[in-house]
């Protein structure tokens, strides 16, 4: 589980350094809340 862990850690850490920010520039703010519904309806958190 360890080794998972830190390859989970490794892949949230790529999100926020390096695709958040070209999303940000390439993305209007509209796509941007519509992917994060769609990731927020894939975990089971949508009335977040």
């Amino acid at each position: 589980m360890d080794d998972f862990a830190k390859l989970y850690q490794r892949h949230i850490e790529r999100e926020e350094s390096e695709l958040r920010p070209m999303a940000a520039r390439l993305l209007t703010d509209d796509d941007i809340a519509r992917v994060d519904q769609a990731v927020r309806e894939r975990r089971g958190i949508a009335g977040v």
